[in-house]
């Protein structure tokens, strides 16, 4: 699948770890997100099935690292790319 994702973020799948077994997949600034058949709850991840395990701890670690003003843009990055992550995994999971 060609990654639709281009300029700096280009490659993004290869900062995912996806732990089929425990359905779930860990970004390299330590985001850590379930997978389930269930909704979220989260306005961030919205309505899907994509639940953040530890979203206040990358958020305050993203916020010393990158600024307030970048955190929020990156934080909707990060749950766009989760949610094409669960996409593209539901075939080989079934959590």
């Amino acid at each position: 699948m060609r990654d639709a994702v281009a300029g700096k973020h280009k490659g993004w799948r290869s900062r995912w770890q996806v732990d089929f077994s425990a359905c779930t997949a860990t970004h390299d600034t330590g985001l850590v997100v379930s997978f389930s058949n269930a909704p979220s709850g989260s306005q961030l991840f919205g309505a899907g099935s994509v639940t953040p395990a530890n979203l206040a701890a990358v958020q305050t670690a993203l916020e010393a690292k990158n600024g307030l003003h970048n955190t929020p843009i990156m934080l909707r990055r990060l749950a766009s790319e989760a949610s094409r992550i669960y996409q593209e995994a539901t075939g080989a999971i079934n959590c």
